[in-house]
């Protein structure tokens, strides 16, 4: 049959695919740890949401549960400095032992 792609093709496709699977994990482990990092704040701004008749932002539903790239900026931004402060926080750390340490062995 003419009208069947051949195994490189579906191979192609589906790694393509796997591919995009793949950075959309990555995009909900990142939002996902972001988000529990701000627990008190997702909760204050579900109290706040408006309910009811509420107009939607601009775009409305058209791609309900995808991310612009401005809020994939932000959560990489978010989850960037959160980890920037656990670095310094566990590099702090580090220096406290290493001087107690240095003291204890002298």
């Amino acid at each position: 049959m003419p009208d069947e792609p051949d195994d490189d093709d579906i191979r192609a496709q589906l790694e393509a695919v796997q591919a995009e699977i793949d950075g959309l994990d990555l995009e909900n482990q990142i939002f996902e740890a972001v988000l529990q990092k701000n627990a008190a704040l997702v909760s204050q701004l579900k109290a706040d949401k408006p309910h009811g008749g509420a107009k939607k932002g601009k775009g409305g539903d058209a791609h309900a549960g995808q991310l612009t790239p401005a809020q994939k900026s932000e959560i990489g931004a978010a989850h960037l400095e959160m980890k920037k402060k656990e670095m310094e926080d566990s590099r702090k750390a580090s220096e406290k032992l290493v001087d107690t340490l240095r003291a204890v062995r002298f």
